[in-house]
């Protein structure tokens, strides 16, 4: 993957995040505190308490990697309820919280990671009013801003020709799309897709509120929930930019909000993917009802020279017990469990023939087949150019085909573009099918 660069934090946001779960100002469930539970002298007609138009939520757990409301912030040593509100309001928040006597934070939802707690948790004197409190260490008292002026952010279905396709995953082991650009200016889903357009890509994505990727394959991620990309874009807080990193280390993840461009035609006869070192599962799908996968096996076959082996979808036969595929810069390797852990890889894919695989231990020296990659899959629900991808073989995804072989009791083998007259199998008996690449862990 190419351009790995390291996320930088937008100065309007100065806190991190993983995930998000919009609270509604309204809503039809239950409280996550009972208002009545807050201190009085919260609610009381002290001017540094409450302003017009906002209401106690409740006090909840916060950290410094794991803050309940991640927009701006601010610390004074004449901190109120009222002062926080006071700075929040102006930008539309929806929320604002005190913690540590003299800390403010502002957010548009509350992080879904914050848990209520009791009120009685949020005991430390304000700061700037010793008869009110403000939080705690590591708890923040928030209040909801009910006036008509707070800003609600959306994911819009569509920004011109780009299209919405929802909230995906990212781990700091690999980026979902290939290059981070930089914008002059704010940055908005409109300003970030008009980026990614100007340099002949596909995909857009934002994170970090303030971070513009682009791509023509989503390399890795899964869809989450639409929640999940909580972070108001820097550029227009009434649109979503993904999310902040909260967790840190090996499994430090961010969330990423991702617009296709559907003014450009997918083309299904490139490689989209071919240089990542991944590990999958090859299912086999009909290309007329695309359902009810059958993995695809390796087979030993007594018809094929010792040490090679075939692909099949012969599951009642004696396969190869393959864990996974490994794939890397064009060359498959089975992983898998066996007494002998041969591990055979890629050999051959010629047309008419079954893909060919070469134990590595006999053949070490012998070139193999390094063509093939992951290429624009047409059954992907969310869309060709996200994962799982389908297999190519010489820039061709749409050539395979389940052949009952004739010398082998009708065994079903998989053959790379059928031709007639094959000594094992007929070619009007075959099955166009796809093979899906889907990512799996060892």
């Amino acid at each position: 993957m190419s351009n790995r660069q390291p996320r930088k934090m937008p100065s309007f946001f100065n806190c991190l995040m993983m995930a998000v779960f919009l609270y509604p100002l309204q809503s039809t469930s239950e409280p996550i505190l009972p208002r009545e539970t807050v201190e009085l002298r919260q609610a009381s007609s002290n001017p540094n308490a409450l302003l017009a138009g906002w209401t106690p939520v409740g006090c909840f757990t916060d950290a410094s990697q794991l803050r309940t409301l991640l927009g701006p912030s601010f610390t004074s040593s004449s901190m109120t309820p009222a002062a926080c509100m006071d700075f929040c309001a102006p930008h539309g928040f929806g929320f604002a919280g005190v913690e540590y006597s003299r800390e403010c934070y502002c957010d548009f939802v509350i992080q879904d990671f914050a848990t209520p707690v009791s009120a009685s948790d949020c005991n430390a004197p304000c700061a700037g009013d010793g008869t009110l409190t403000c939080g705690s260490a590591n708890r923040i008292s928030v209040f909801a801003n009910e006036q008509s002026n707070v800003v609600h952010p959306s994911n819009k279905p569509f920004v011109g020709a780009w299209q919405y396709k929802g909230c995906f995953t990212e781990n700091v082991r690999g980026r979902n799309l290939e290059r981070m650009v930089g914008i002059s200016g704010p940055v908005t889903v409109e300003t970030c897709t008009a980026a990614c357009k100007s340099s002949n890509f596909l995909l857009a994505g934002l994170e970090n509120a303030g971070e513009c990727w682009c791509g023509n394959v989503m390399e890795e991620g899964t869809k989450t929930p639409d929640a999940d990309c909580g972070s108001a874009c820097s550029g227009d807080p009434t649109e979503f930019c993904g999310s902040s990193v909260q967790n840190g280390g090996p499994t430090e993840t961010t969330r990423m909000t991702v617009y296709q461009d559907t003014s450009t035609a997918v083309n299904f006869k490139t490689c989209l993917q071919s240089g990542s070192d991944f590990f999958l599962r090859l299912n086999i799908f009909s290309q007329a009802a695309p359902s009810n996968p059958v993995p695809a096996l390796l087979l030993q076959d007594a018809t094929f020279p010792s040490d090679f082996f075939v692909l099949t979808a012969c599951a009642t036969c004696s396969t190869v017990n393959v864990v996974a595929y490994g794939a890397e810069f064009g060359v498959l390797t089975a992983i898998r469990s066996f007494p002998q852990n041969i591990e055979p890889q890629s050999f051959s894919v010629n047309v008419g023939d079954s893909p060919a695989f070469k134990n590595t231990q006999v053949f070490q020296a012998a070139a193999g087949f390094s063509g093939y990659c992951g290429m624009a899959n047409p059954i992907n629900p969310i869309g060709p150019l996200f994962q799982p991808l389908l297999l190519g073989a010489n820039s061709r995804a749409d050539l395979w085909a389940l052949c009952p072989n004739i010398t082998a009791g009708g065994r079903l083998d998989v053959v790379f573009s059928p031709v007639a007259n094959h000594a094992h199998y007929l070619k009007n008996d075959c099955q166009a099918v796809f093979i899906q690449m889907d990512p799996t862990s060892v």
